[in-house]
């Protein structure tokens, strides 16, 4: 390293300089550095970060032996700088290769120069270019060597030298570009100035430490470097840092650095201790830990308790023996990790969330009904909050409903034993076992200690187990007693469990529940009521309080009953009609001497009520006439039917039984008749019953119907007839027809359902209904109640067909008509059927010319309709077109049309012919009424405008080329103005137009009138069609406007303030009333302005010198005028003030009207206007005042002169008299 005194090189020293003899440094690079690719930074520890501070810039130079590759900033094409386009260098790498990778400055005084070398190795086989480059600095300079444009020879290094200036000790941050003949890439440069430097050491072990348990060590750092520390410790589990940040460690202070280690596992433990500084730097101390158990361990692993009776208690003792030299904590957990606690607490957290979201949508739906309740979703949601704080801060530890362990955690000090205490208190008779598990400090697991336990319950017995009663008859009663008896030392509470089978429900116990004490007895009554017949064998059973296990009374016994007969040993049937009842009668004979209740049932029998032959009355629901196997009601049919069903048959007496069979299924019946007696059994005593069930047949005569032609969606009526030949009786039923959305045809009945008697017929009417037009041949289906057989066909014919419709004509000229109207002709439709006829109409062409009102109707069957056909012509032409009246299901009827039209297709928006009436409208002033033309005719039309009675002005050019100063064409000129014609008042713009049919044109009708007076002129308008020659008039409209000059009308002519002073009186602000009325037919803009010090009073009682208002036709504005007086009469001087009062509107370029204000004092009868003079002023005036009181109508001004003045002023005020102050000035602008 080389330092000088020398100036600071800033401004004008360049930054690289080539033109500089070979100068010599003392500071060399070292031999043969080392190559590093890998990227990550080394850790770099205290004692090496001391080492690094202390050394100087040489210093450092000379222990850097290593290099990386340099960042390639970008690549250049080979082909402009040299031949040699090929090299052996990847592009991932620089061919030239830089040592130092990174310039680095340190250790360094400000105002002193310091210079390291740069070498550039050439690491290509070829000789290559190289130079270095760098933005403007004042800190750095680059010396390039002599030959540093010379080629540098493959292996060989250019040597630049980096000359660093600094003028503060702190940090500076450059940038070398070294450009080659391939790529441009960089070389940082750095300077390092005061830094803090710690003296933390380069490790830290901890040694051989206690799992789960808490080592710590503290340390001492001070600041031996050269600046104020700002650092932040961080390290990762199990080791912990306090503080984590210090902010401020001035230089040659310290601080104290705590160090915590607390393994989980056994283990070794080592990681880094980063110590962040605020320059971006860090240290990394090594910290090392080994985690062991000790000894610490449980006397038993199992703890099996006695014999416990229920509602009763016992405890056990366990020793956790500690050989450690450490003071450890435990406690007893329920689960087997802190794994397991932190998954368990998940769990119940995720529960809570979705009881949460459930507890939340029942809230939120009670709100809706009761908006009161939303004050308390506080609560809600507080409730919650606290439930899940419970469980993140529940230590989880151990909790069963049998065992307990006290104390459930505690300290143990060092070579010393802890006794626990395990409590076991069982409910019910089980075996019980549970796992608790002891956490310590010092061990990785926690130990298991198994719990077992045993319980006993009430030892109680009955007398006997069987009781046999024998037989007994039917609704007897029976009396019967056993004991219970307890040899057990805890209290007994049985009860008797109900018993609901038939026999069951007959026995009472008393009592059914009780409490037999220790070595005591209970006696049990039993109460038996024969009400069911047979042997019964029925088990009771005890249920003990605090056990699982009952004891069982089994109950044995027979219930006998009574003997019954029938008189006949079969009933017979023989043959039925299917669905109609047939009946025959038996007798039953009690021999029993005491009362029975029987029962009468067929077993075979359904329970859903028989299907019965018979019609339904009106209002019941009908009944399908298919057979039962396709009956569609739940449960077979209850075919028989016994009078009576149940009896109460007396001692030695004899019934009378009616049993009647409706047959609901076609079979053979070979069943029973069976009694049952209440109360003593069922199938006591049954009778044989036999018979079989048929279907009659029947046909049908005829079976063909032919009902020819038939209009559609008309009834016609047919008949069938069926024919019954056997002696039984039968119903037939008429299958309905198929629904659906589109049937040609549809038929019903009036009688579809009936009952044809043996040996008869039956005629049913059928009413068919055609839709479609055609023929159509279709069957009929009767089916027979009860048959399964493919029902009765009879076949019906019939033709449909349409209305029919006759029309008045078919043809109908229209002749010439004008077009854009609305002209219609009659055609007269006449429907000649019996069904309505409905019709629509089209054209052939569409769209069309024509319609037609209506479009779509119906004619009622024999009447008649006008159809109104109207032409609407869009274009002066000849139209042919074809109506087509198309009658529904019918035929189509055809109606020649023609027309020609005659007209113009030219429409505007709004109407303007005739007349266009614009009515009131200012003079000189231009006014503009645009409307719209538009094409709705079907060629293209160039429309004309023209104003009648003025001719279109033609104007011969003149020839660029002639002499102005010729008399000749001065004399051309002047005959040309003077026979130009006058213009007209109304223009059109655009005066020509062409249109394609649809389009429109927007057309701005524009007027103007120097004058007042009533302008009416006739505007024409042609076309041209199609680009033909010759044009057609096509519109006249008279245009009509009514042009006037704007009228204003004052209430005073003059305004006089006057005040008389007297000496001592007070000067006050006077004020005068004005009335301004517009007597126009059109509204002004009107402004008056006053000068001072005249001001007039506003609508917020403020006083301004301009107002503007809108007066409409006939309005008038009442203002006042104010006069200020206290200026000018301090002095309290005779004066007298004048101004005017200037009255101008927005509606007219003319110059404002003016009226005088005068204020005098003593009461001059008159003067003259010192503001007024000749007509050059060119402001409105009045040129005659009329004056009442001096016999003449009025007065001119001695001012007013010949025409050249054009206009009247006001030259003279007269005197102030009452009859003048009443009258209204009248200004009329011209």
């Amino acid at each position: 390293m080389l330092a000088k005194n020398g100036p600071n090189p800033k401004g004008n020293v360049p930054l690289i300089s080539g033109d500089v003899p070979f100068y010599n440094s003392r500071v060399s690079a070292p031999k043969n550095p080392k190559m590093v690719l890998s990227p990550r930074p080394p850790k770099v520890a205290p004692s090496e970060f001391m080492r690094e501070m202390a050394m100087s810039t040489e210093e450092r130079l000379h222990h850097t032996h290593t290099m990386k590759r340099p960042l390639i900033l970008e690549l250049l094409d080979m082909g402009t700088t040299t031949y040699q386009k090929f090299t052996d260098v990847p592009l991932s790498r620089a061919i030239f290769q830089p040592f130092p990778s990174e310039i680095v400055f340190q250790q360094y005084e400000p105002g002193k120069m310091f210079e390291v070398p740069l070498l550039l190795r050439n690491d290509d086989k070829v000789p290559r270019l190289v130079k270095v480059t760098a933005e403007f600095s004042p800190y750095f300079k680059v010396i390039a060597p002599p030959n540093s444009g010379d080629k540098v020879a493959p292996g060989m290094a250019a040597t630049y030298m980096v000359q660093f200036f600094p003028e503060e000790n702190k940090d500076y941050a450059h940038e070398l570009v070294c450009i080659s003949e391939r790529e441009k890439f960089s070389v940082p440069v750095r300077c390092i100035g005061a830094r803090p430097v710690l003296d933390f050491p380069d490790d830290i072990n901890f040694g051989n430490c206690p799992v789960r348990f808490k080592s710590e060590k503290t340390i001492f750092v001070r600041n031996i470097g050269s600046k104020v520390a700002k650092f932040e410790l961080d390290s990762q589990e199990p080791f912990m840092v306090t503080p984590s940040l210090v902010d401020k460690l001035e230089v040659g202070e310290s601080v104290q650095v705590n160090i915590e280690f607390y393994p989980l596992v056994v283990s070794d433990y080592s990681c880094a201790l980063k110590v962040s500084f605020d320059s971006g730097e860090s240290l990394f101390v090594d910290l090392y830990g080994t985690a062991l158990d000790t000894n610490i361990r449980l006397d038993k692993n199992t703890v099996l308790m006695e014999k416990t009776f229920i509602s009763m208690a016992t405890q056990r003792t366990v020793t956790i023996v500690n050989k450690s030299d450490y003071m450890v904590h435990f406690q007893w957990k329920k689960l087997p990790s802190s794994q397991a606690d932190i998954d368990n607490k998940q769990r119940m957290l995720v529960d809570l969330e979705s009881e949460e979201s459930v507890e939340k949508d029942r809230f939120l739906a009670e709100v809706q009904v009761d908006p009161q309740l939303r004050d308390r979703v506080s609560l809600l949601y507080r409730t919650f909050y606290n439930r899940k704080n419970t469980i993140q801060q529940d230590d989880v530890l151990f909790s069963d409903a049998f065992f307990s362990i006290e104390p459930l955690e505690g300290d143990i000090f060092p070579r010393t034993d802890m006794e626990v205490t395990v409590v076991f208190k069982p409910r019910t008779v089980l075996d019980y076992s549970a796992v608790a598990f002891c956490e310590v400090s010092g061990r990785e697991s926690r130990m298991p200690l198994r719990l077992k336990g045993e319980s006993l319950g009430p030892q109680v017995s009955l007398s006997y187990a069987e009781l046999n009663v024998g037989n007994v008859y039917i609704n007897s009663t029976h009396l019967f007693e056993i004991v219970l008896a307890n040899k057990g030392a805890i209290d007994a509470i049985y009860s008797i469990l109900p018993n609901k089978s038939n026999h069951g429900a007959c026995f009472q116990f008393n009592p059914v529940e009780g409490l037999v004490l220790p070595d005591s007895h209970q006696a049990i009554t039993i109460t038996f009521e024969a009400l069911a017949y047979g042997i019964f064998a029925e088990e009771f059973f005890f249920a003990i309080d605090g056990t699982s296990e009952q004891l069982k009374l089994r109950i044995i016994g027979n219930t006998i009953g009574p003997s019954l007969t029938f008189n006949l040993p079969l009933l017979r049937f023989g043959s039925v009609s299917y669905g109609f009842p047939s009946s025959l009668n038996v007798k039953l004979k009690s021999d029993s001497v005491i009362p029975f209740e029987v029962k009468f049932r067929v077993p075979s029998d359904g329970t859903v009520p028989p299907r019965t032959g018979a019609l339904p009355a009106a209002g019941d629901t009908p009944e399908s006439s298919r057979p039962s196997t396709r009956d569609s009601r739940s449960g077979a049919p209850k075919e028989f039917t016994i009078e009576p069903e149940v009896f109460m048959l007396g001692p030695k007496s004899t019934l009378d039984i009616k049993v009647t069979l409706t047959s609901n299924t076609l079979q053979k019946y070979d069943t029973m008749l069976i009694v049952d007696v209440t109360d003593a059994g069922n199938d006591i005593v049954n009778l044989p019953i036999k018979a079989r069930c048929v279907i009659p047949p029947v046909v049908c005569h005829p079976n063909f119907v032919d009902l020819n032609r038939c209009f559609l969606r008309f009834p016609y009526l047919g008949r069938v007839t069926l024919v019954n030949d056997s002696d039984l009786m039968t119903r037939y039923e008429m299958l309905p027809q198929m629904m659906g959305d589109k049937l040609p045809f549809k038929f019903q009945s009036d009688k579809p359902k009936g009952i044809i008697a043996g040996r008869s017929t039956v005629e049913v009417p059928v009413t068919v209904t055609v839709n479609n037009i055609g023929k159509y041949t279709f069957p009929v289906h009767f089916v027979l109640y009860g048959s399964r057989d493919a029902p009765i066909q009879a076949t019906i014919e019939c033709f449909g067909e349409g209305p029919v419709v006759h029309a008045s004509t078919f043809d109908i000229d229209y002749g010439s008509i004008p077009v854009l109207h609305n002209v219609h002709k009659r055609v007269t439709l006449s429907n000649e059927s019996l069904v309505p006829a409905y019709f629509s109409t089209r054209f052939h062409h569409a769209p069309s010319v024509w319609h037609t009102d209506p479009e779509l109707a119906h004619i009622p069957p024999g009447q008649s309709i006008d159809l109104r056909v109207i032409a609407y012509l869009d274009d002066s032409i000849k139209f042919k077109d074809r109506l087509f009246i198309d009658i529904e299901e019918s035929n189509t009827i055809t109606v020649e049309l023609s027309a020609e039209g005659h007209g113009s297709t030219i429409v505007s928006d709004p109407p303007i012919a005739p007349v266009l009436d614009l009515k009131s409208r200012f003079c000189n002033r231009k006014f503009e009424f645009a409307f719209t033309l538009s094409n709705v005719g079907r060629r293209q039309q160039q429309i004309f405008w023209s104003t009648q009675g003025f001719e279109k002005e033609r104007k011969k050019a003149l020839d660029v080329n002639d002499d102005p100063n010729d008399l000749g064409i001065q004399k051309k000129r002047l005959l040309a103005a003077q026979n130009e014609t006058p213009k007209p008042h109304f223009t059109l713009t655009p005066n020509r137009a062409a249109l394609e049919p649809g389009e429109s044109v927007d057309v701005v009708l524009e007027g103007f009138s120097t004058v007042a007076k009533t302008v009416k002129e006739r505007l024409v308008c042609q076309t041209i069609y199609n680009k033909k020659t010759g044009k057609n008039k096509i519109m006249n409209v008279d245009v009509i406007a009514d042009f006037i000059e704007p009228s204003i009308e004052f209430s005073e002519r003059r305004l006089l303030f006057k005040q008389d002073l007297n000496p001592g009186q007070e000067v006050k602000s006077l004020q005068q009333n004005i009335t301004i009325g517009n007597i126009s037919t059109l509204r002004l803009t009107a402004q008056v302005e006053v000068e001072p010090p005249f001001a007039l009073l506003a609508l917020d009682a403020s006083h301004q010198r301009k107002l503007e208002m809108i007066l409409d036709a006939g309005q008038e504005y009442k203002g006042v005028v104010c006069f200020d007086a206290s200026s000018f009469l301090a002095d309290r001087k005779s004066v007298k003030v004048e101004a005017k009062l200037c009255f101008s509107y927005k509606e007219h370029p003319q110059q404002p009207i003016q009226m005088y204000l005068i204020v005098k004092r003593f009461g001059d009868a008159g003067h003259r206007s010192p503001f007024l003079s000749h007509a050059k002023r060119a402001l409105y005036h009045l040129s005659y005042i009329p004056v009442e009181g001096f016999g003449d109508a009025g007065h001119r001004s001695p001012f007013l002169s010949h025409a050249k003045r054009a206009l009247y002023h006001l030259s003279y005020i007269p005197v102030e008299t009452s009859s003048f102050r009443d009258k209204k000035l009248k200004v009329v602008f011209r």
